[in-house]
């Protein structure tokens, strides 16, 4: 009875650190997400603003510079 009650607490330890582990993979690989996410998105705001700023002049960058002067509208 001894050793069947040190297998299953054995048992039951192994699987409890086996799920931290899995928990923990699982938040490494959201978090590798995010921050992949996070580059393409500066990324894509960097083009952007240089698109933008090589064409102030344009009336696409005039009409989004009158967006932005809305409450809570804004693109950059």
């Amino acid at each position: 009875a001894q050793n069947k009650y040190t297998a299953i607490i054995q048992a039951a330890t192994d699987a409890n650190q086996f799920g931290y582990i899995i928990d923990s993979n699982i938040k490494r690989i959201y978090i590798s997400f995010i921050r992949k996410y996070d580059e393409e998105i500066n990324s894509i705001l960097k083009s952007l603003h240089e698109l933008v700023d090589t064409n102030e002049d344009a009336d696409f960058v005039k009409q989004l510079h009158l967006i932005e002067t809305f409450k809570g509208a804004g693109v950059m």
